[in-house]
C-alpha cells in the first residue's frame, strides 16, 4: 500500500521532474535557434547556441541528480519508483540528444541544399512541437501524489494521443527529408552528416514520446 507521504514534505520529486523538463524544453529552444543559425550559415552564432545547450544539458545533469538522490525511501514513493526513475532517464536522453545534434553539426560546415532548406526545418519543428506537448504533461501530472479526478485523468490521456501523433508526424517528416536529400546528388560525406543530424533529431521525438509512456504507466497504478 502506498502512502501520500509526500504531501508533507517540503519538496515533491515531481516538481523536481516538472523542473528537468522545462529545463529539456529551454534546450530544444535553444537547439531551434541554433539550427536555424546553421543553416543561415551564422556559424559563429550557432557556435555560441552550442555552448548555451552544453551548460543547459550540465544544469539539467545536476537537476537530475537532485531528484534522484531525494527520493522517498521504500513504500512513502507514491508511484513505482522503477517508473518514475525511467521517466526522467527518457526526458534526460532528450537533452543528450540536443547536445550530441549540435557537436555532430560542429564537425563540418555543411551547406543545406535550398531544395530541402524547408523540410529540414519544419521536421525540426515537428520534433520540439512534441517535446513542448510532452512538457504540458508533466505539469498536468505534478500531483501525482494525490488523488487524480477522472476528468484530469482524461485531460492527461488526452495530451499522451497528442504526443503520439507528434511523434508519428515527426516520423514522417524524417522519410520525406531522407528521400529529398538522398534524390540531390553524389555528395555522400555531406549526405551522411546531414542524414545522422536528421535521425539525432528525430530521436528527440521518441525519447519524448517514451517519456510520456512512463507517465501513462504511473496513471494507471
Amino acid at each position: 500500500m502506498r502512502v501520500p507521504i509526500l504531501k508533507i514534505l517540503r519538496k515533491s520529486p515531481f516538481d523536481g521532474l516538472l523542473e528537468h523538463a522545462k529545463k529539456a524544453r529551454e534546450c530544444i529552444n535553444k537547439l531551434e535557434e541554433a539550427v536555424e543559425c546553421y543553416v543561415d550559415k551564422k556559424y559563429e552564432e550557432f557556435k555560441k547556441l552550442a555552448d548555451e545547450i552544453l551548460k543547459l544539458e550540465n544544469e539539467a545533469d545536476w537537476i537530475k541528480g537532485n531528484v534522484r538522490n531525494h527520493l522517498p525511501k521504500g513504500i512513502f514513493m507514491s508511484v513505482d519508483k522503477g517508473d518514475f526513475l525511467s521517466c526522467l532517464q527518457e526526458q534526460d536522453a532528450i537533452l543528450d540528444l540536443a547536445e550530441d545534434a549540435v557537436i555532430w553539426l560542429g564537425f563540418r560546415k555543411t551547406e543545406i541544399p535550398k531544395e530541402i532548406k524547408d523540410i529540414f526545418l519544419k521536421h525540426l519543428h515537428n520534433v520540439i512541437d512534441t517535446v513542448e506537448t510532452f512538457e504540458n504533461i508533466v505539469v498536468q501530472v505534478r500531483h501525482l501524489i494525490g488523488p487524480i479526478t477522472r476528468e484530469e485523468r482524461k485531460q492527461a490521456k488526452d495530451i499522451l494521443k497528442s504526443i503520439h501523433a507528434k511523434e508519428r508526424k515527426t516520423d514522417k517528416s524524417a522519410h520525406e527529408l531522407a528521400r529529398s536529400l538522398f534524390a540531390l546528388g553524389d555528395d555522400f560525406s555531406s549526405a551522411y552528416h546531414l542524414l545522422h543530424v536528421i535521425f539525432i533529431i528525430s530521436h528527440i521525438a521518441d525519447h519524448a514520446e517514451n517519456a510520456g509512456d512512463r507517465i501513462r504507466v504511473m496513471l494507471a497504478r
